[in-house]
């Protein structure tokens, strides 16, 4: 229990750095923490990150594991397969799914996104350090546009 409990803490801190306090509501803020939890913790197991790694992240994420931001970026779809930043497909997919809250709001998000990638980020490369530079950018601007 004690485990599900840091990833499920440790989830929210990911929410509230992915998606902008102002654009969702506490309902849609719950449900997302919901979907991350089973990622997060999958992620863990893959880069081998145990409860005191989970623990440290709680508070601050910006030191997180690089290999834990690349994968659960690629679990959310944020990276492709490859490991690619696809902001059309992220534009197509949240076109084209049933989103709890409010779209015009979630694609502006995705449209900073881009605009943010596009300055600081660089698709170029297709090896696992290319991958996690990728992410630990995406982090960074989603950090970013969270300040803002």
């Amino acid at each position: 229990m004690c485990k599900f409990s840091v990833l499920f803490l440790y989830s929210a801190v990911m929410a509230v750095n992915i998606w902008s306090a102002s654009c969702i509501s506490e309902e849609d803020k719950a449900a997302i923490i919901t979907a991350i939890a089973p990622l997060a913790q999958n992620c863990g197991s893959e880069c081998g990150l145990d409860n005191d790694d989970f623990e440290k992240y709680k508070e601050d994420g910006s030191d997180m594991d690089p290999c834990f931001k690349a994968c659960l970026m690629t679990q959310m779809g944020v990276l492709d397969k490859e490991g690619k930043y696809d902001g059309k497909g992220l534009h197509k997919a949240m076109e084209e799914a049933d989103y709890p809250g409010d779209k015009d709001d979630a694609q502006k998000f995705l449209d900073e996104l881009d605009r943010c990638f596009d300055a600081k980020g660089d698709n170029s490369g297709s090896d696992e350090e290319a991958k996690m530079k990728r992410a630990d950018v995406l982090f960074r601007c989603m950090q970013d546009m969270k300040e803002k």
